[in-house]
């Protein structure tokens, strides 16, 4: 993830860092989980922009969103190993 790009990305099998999503509207994504139908989830939290990082001024923006994106991968289980 990257906060202040508003975009995920992740390390392919090379080595190579690819872009799965960036957008404006992805504020501080901080939370991921991929779904049984193969899509990332992906929260906005908007962290950096709570009332205590302005001087009381809250600027997130309503409303919270939780957003996907198809990656066309399954969820991680905790002991299964695919290679």
């Amino acid at each position: 993830m990257d906060m202040e790009q508003n975009a995920v990305f992740r390390r392919a099998p090379d080595g190579r860092v690819e872009t799965i999503v960036a957008d404006p509207r992805l504020m501080w994504p901080d939370t991921l989980a991929i779904g049984p139908d193969e899509y990332l989830y992906v929260t906005s939290s908007q962290h950096d922009r709570r009332p205590q990082f302005h001087d009381g001024e809250d600027l997130r923006e309503r409303p919270f969103a939780v957003y996907r994106v198809f990656v066309g991968a399954g969820p991680v289980r905790p002991g299964r190993s695919d290679g």
